[in-house]
């Protein structure tokens, strides 16, 4: 390290907090999670990690797992740090508090050998207010950026590659930045991670476990290849379900008819009614744009810079949402039995009407062909048919 470290370190976790407030809003959040995290999580890394997990609503288990995992290595960490040399009890506990990677590579270098306690301490003082800061006002003017703009999940990254350029450049020591590319090298070609995300429609079917379901006949190559992930769509499943508190009658569809269309308007009336009484302060958060989000949420929370998915029915049209608002993170996309995005939903019902009404005209009309004979289609299966017939 050289001299002037200490302080270039410090000012560059300022953008770099800039940059996690951006995420923060983007990633749905009032602006005032940023200040939230970084002053009470303050966990570097993890905290990136943790947008995603609450965005996602997360189970607190999970979350309390993957903290625990992340920073495990604050452990060793704890080895080599001179709190030692910090007198005070406050000052210990802040000084543990606040040990993050930077603290850390800064503290144990051969240029802070000589420093004292006090300087420790300020310096760990000085790293946290440029973070907050930093998110704080990357929170706030965030809604200026655009969602669509790559490379800020790659801020942490780049500060991480800094600081090993400048560990190396003080040590000469080619052995632990050759050892980290081996390590990156053999994930990055035996373990790929591509992950192929699926939805089966519905829309609201439940879909987490859809990758097990035996009916979803991929081929083994597929499997394979890709880390297959179902999820259930928000207000849905096991995605804290939304529910009207209908009865069986009203959940029943109810054809058009004239003669009835006032009783149908006062059903429809009751329906509306009961569910915004149960969940009207829900269902504005419903949309298909949001599930989009969502979908970007979880390739985030798996660290994958782009995603491949597999849609059917409503799900292909979310798909082509998701596809929409984040054309950047898109691998590879089916979009199977694809609706139209200009006849969503009353119209695809129209259109289904159509091709229902011609269909049973075709039906009808083979049928009268044959109204004299036995039809031994409807009755036996292909295998029992008599030949001829």
């Amino acid at each position: 390290m050289t001299a002037r470290s200490p302080i270039s370190l410090d000012l560059a976790l300022f953008p770099l907090g800039m940059a996690f407030g951006v995420l923060v809003v983007h990633a749905g959040l009032d602006w005032w999670w940023a200040s939230a995290i970084t002053a009470f999580v303050y966990a570097g890394s993890l905290e990136f990690l943790l947008v995603g997990l609450n965005a996602a609503a997360t189970p607190l288990a999970r979350v309390a797992l993957t903290t625990f995992l992340v920073n495990f290595r604050h452990v060793f960490y704890a080895l080599s740090f001179p709190l030692h040399r910090v007198k005070s009890r406050d000052g210990k506990a802040y000084s543990t508090y606040t040990m993050t990677d930077e603290a850390y590579a800064l503290t144990t270098g051969e240029c802070a050998v000589s420093w004292s306690g006090r300087r420790m301490v300020w310096l760990q003082v000085l790293c946290q207010v440029y973070w907050v800061g930093g998110a704080t006002l990357g929170a706030l003017f965030g809604a200026l950026v655009p969602a669509q703009r790559a490379g800020l999940d790659f801020a942490l990254t780049a500060l991480f590659v800094v600081l090993a350029v400048d560990a190396y450049r003080a040590r000469r020591d080619i052995a632990t930045p050759a050892l980290a590319l081996v390590c990156a090298l053999v994930a990055r070609f035996l373990l790929p991670g591509h992950v192929l995300l699926l939805n089966p429609g519905g829309p609201g079917a439940p879909g987490l476990q859809l990758p097990a379901d035996p009916l979803l006949k991929l081929p083994a190559e597929v499997k394979r290849r890709y880390d297959l992930v179902g999820f259930d769509l928000r207000g849905a499943g096991q995605s804290s379900p939304v529910s009207c508190g209908l009865t069986a009658e009203e959940q029943v569809d109810q054809p058009y008819k004239a003669e009835t269309f006032a009783k149908d308007v006062d059903r429809a009336r009751t329906v509306a009614g009961k569910c915004r009484a149960r969940a009207g302060d829900k269902l504005p958060h419903l949309t298909t744009r949001n599930s989009a989000r969502d979908m970007d949420v979880i390739r985030a929370a798996l660290s994958e810079k782009t995603i491949s998915y597999l849609g059917i029915s409503y799900g292909a049209y979310l798909g082509a949402v998701c596809m929409q608002l984040f054309p950047q993170r898109a691998d590879r996309i089916v979009l199977d039995s694809a609706t139209d995005p200009n006849r969503i939903y009353r119209g695809m019902f129209q259109d289904m009407a159509k091709a229902a009404e011609q269909a049973f005209t075709r039906w009808t009309a083979w049928a009268a062909r044959r109204h004299t004979t036995t039809d031994w289609v409807t009755l036996r299966p292909r295998s029992a048919r008599p030949t001829g017939t």
